[in-house]
């Protein structure tokens, strides 16, 4: 058995409650630039958002997602350059945090530091040094 050879990653695909609301958090808080939006005959609206040449998320709307409910995904990771900035300007823009700031030097050569929080719908979200 042989793997694709020019496999890469493209998305990953999150329900959320409002799309405008979804698009805004990611493109205001987290640097995500909007990509475009579509909406289906039968109403359902779709909105991608970029972190250009890096990683897309699609942001599938669905009025009735109960908000909060952890699914077959555990979480999304943004990696960041410096951390603690990340991290004091998150909160300064009021992001609540799960966690503190974690650091596990068991992670990658030089140590990961890491924090969870949520998006607006609950959808865990990481941001990450390493």
């Amino acid at each position: 058995m042989s793997a694709e050879k020019n496999i890469r990653s493209s998305h990953v695909g999150l329900n959320v409650r409002d799309l405008d609301r979804s698009m805004a958090f990611y493109e205001v808080h987290l640097g995500f630039r909007p990509v475009s939006r579509i909406e289906l005959e039968n109403g359902m609206r779709i909105g991608f958002v970029e972190l250009p040449e890096q990683f897309q998320l699609e942001l599938v709307e669905d009025v009735n997602y109960e908000a909060g409910r952890d699914g077959p995904w555990n979480h999304v990771c943004m990696r960041v350059a410096d951390f603690d900035e990340s991290y004091r300007r998150l909160i300064r823009e009021g992001i609540q945090f799960e966690t503190e700031k974690l650091f596990m030097k068991e992670f990658w050569e030089n140590g990961m530091k890491f924090a969870f929080f949520r998006g607006p719908d609950g959808e865990r979200l990481e941001i990450a040094e390493y």
